[in-house]
């Protein structure tokens, strides 16, 4: 069954404007709110409680295809061809939603673990990190140095959900907090001789990020207890950051599986 709302189909309509402004940084810092475009993307806001602002639909969008009943949620229908021109996709979905920015408390894991994306500049890059740290239970993303917005539309469309499920926000340079003397600090180093899969992060750790072009910044690799690398075959030089990142993640959350299975064992 196709939306049943009343059209728009101006370009002028305050509701097309709002949805074009979204678009940039300085707007969506400023009302607190960003765009998510897809039927998955939408239906993760409502799995994680979040209500939507608005639901903007294409007049062909079968309503009944959201896991939650909107009826509480204001929409809006808007030609097709006015959806698909406002569409960040190749080939839209027919729904978006505008979604509030919202404080997502630290996930209850125990030791915590960090990453932080420092200069990280390419949306896809930082998206699947985020995709990959919302898996990998890390309790938050703080993003460092001219890194991408982390509410960029192509960098919430890579992330899958991953804004609803992990706290995303920009680093504290005073927030010294992230690194007290007991907890260890992994930045990822391509000349490091020490493997990523040999240092102990079972304990509260840090894993610092850098970009492909610049690295890690100085002040943050000044904070690092130990620099690693990712051996590779056949002279590959390096990985990008999202896959660099992601293994450092997983290789975590494998070593605290462990840990608690080998707990459990001797217990």
């Amino acid at each position: 069954m196709a939306a049943p709302f009343d059209q728009i189909h101006s370009r002028d309509n305050p509701l097309v404007k709002r949805i074009r402004s979204l678009q940039r940084s300085s707007v969506r810092n400023q009302e607190r709110a960003f765009f998510v475009e897809g039927l998955r993307a939408v239906n993760d806001a409502f799995a994680a409680g979040i209500a939507p602002e608005l639901l903007v639909l294409s007049e062909d969008f079968d309503i009944q295809r959201v896991s939650v009943s909107p009826v509480s949620v204001s929409t809006r229908t808007l030609s097709k061809a006015l959806f698909n021109e406002l569409s960040d996709t190749a080939t839209p979905q027919g729904i978006m939603a505008i979604v509030p920015m919202q404080f997502i408390p630290p996930g209850p894991a125990d030791p915590t673990l960090t990453v932080i994306a420092d200069g990280i500049s390419d949306p896809g890059n930082l998206g699947t990190l985020l995709r990959s740290c919302a898996g990998a239970g890390v309790t938050a993303v703080y993003l460092a140095g001219h890194a991408v917005d982390p509410y960029n539309p192509k960098v919430v469309r890579a992330a899958m959900g991953a804004h609803f499920k992990v706290l995303v926000d920009r680093l504290d340079p005073s927030n010294s907090a992230l690194f007290p003397i007991e907890t260890a600090v992994v930045a990822t180093y391509a000349g490091s001789s020490l493997a990523y899969d040999q240092v102990d992060m079972t304990g509260p750790t840090v894993i610092i990020v850098g970009s492909e072009a610049t690295g890690v910044s100085d002040a943050l690799s000044r904070s690092a207890t130990a620099t690693v690398s990712i051996p590779m075959a056949s002279n590959m030089e390096s990985l990008n950051a999202a896959i660099a990142g992601s293994l450092l993640v997983f290789e975590a959350q494998r070593q605290r599986r462990n840990q608690r299975r080998n707990t459990a064992i001797s217990a």
